[in-house]
């Protein structure tokens, strides 16, 4: 398992290369990672989160897609929810 999440005042929060082994995939720990980061995000304050997905890693674009993210605007690999 390894990401980061970066919060500044003013700035949309960053999801960095969150990423979870593959033998310990399937089993929630991506989803409750997230999860606890959208928690964390909200209780901030904040109303959205980026992220940055290239666009040949079909799983974890699916894996965002799945959960209500979206492709930015004017981006192809940045993805932006909206409803935290």
């Amino acid at each position: 398992i390894m990401g980061s999440m970066y919060f500044q005042d003013g700035v949309i929060p960053t999801i960095n290369r969150l990423a979870v082994r593959i033998d310990e995939r399937r089993r929630g720990i991506g989803s409750a990672l997230l999860a606890l980061t959208e928690t964390r995000a909200r209780e901030l304050g904040h109303k959205y989160l980026e992220l940055s997905v290239s666009p040949e890693n079909e799983t974890a674009r699916r894996f965002y897609e799945n959960r209500g993210y979206t492709v930015g605007q004017n981006f192809t690999n940045m993805y932006r929810h909206i409803e935290l």
